[in-house]
């Protein structure tokens, strides 16, 4: 997973502006997203800063202000619970692992998605993240977006840590079945001459 406002070291913007400075000017990638983690599973800030400084050192971990920082800009939105009637036939199923995953990760606590959750879950997974990676970078995503912070070097990041391995495979008309009596639109009419 890569949300690059909440995880990039190189950046200002994201959830490194709460965390106190270390040296190269920004929070490991790692603990924001450990962060970021334990808070979306509904842990207590003070109980994420404990595993933070179990897991990485109290050198490396964060203020327990930054991380209750970190835990208001991931508050929920307010748009409306998604519902099987706001499903497309595209991304049904990576909504309902996702929501599956959440819901287990919550312990409960967490028992919808919200329309942009959803939304941004599905597009996660098919960029190639893991149901609960996916709505871990929507999150991230959507604190950036109700802030009113600039989105390009999100879809940016997304994008280059995409790949070409997900790249989708070009069209192949060959593959096309046409309904009995259609030709096929694409192919030149052939004439015989005798």
């Amino acid at each position: 997973m890569r949300v690059t406002g909440l995880i990039d070291s190189n950046r200002a913007a994201g959830h490194n502006r709460h965390v106190r400075k270390r040296s190269n000017g920004a929070a490991p990638p790692e603990i924001l997203r450990f962060i970021s983690e334990g808070l979306l599973a509904g842990s207590s800030a003070s109980k994420v800063r404990q595993w933070v400084a179990e897991r990485f050192g109290e050198d490396a971990t964060p203020s327990l202000g930054a991380i209750q920082d970190i835990a208001r800009d991931l508050e929920r939105d307010d748009s409306p619970a998604w519902t099987l009637e706001d499903a497309t036939p595209q991304d049904v199923l990576a909504v309902l692992a996702t929501l599956r995953e959440v819901e287990k990760r919550s312990g409960g606590r967490i028992r919808h998605l919200t329309r942009r959750e959803a939304r941004l879950a599905a597009i996660y997974q098919a960029a190639g993240n893991d149901p609960w990676a996916a709505y871990v970078a929507a999150r991230g995503y959507l604190a950036l977006a109700n802030r009113g912070e600039d989105l390009t070097q999100e879809t940016l990041g997304l994008a280059r840590s995409t790949g070409e391995e997900v790249s989708p495979a070009p069209a192949d008309d060959l593959d096309v079945d046409y309904p009995a009596g259609m030709i096929d639109p694409f192919v030149k009419k052939v004439t015989s001459r005798s």
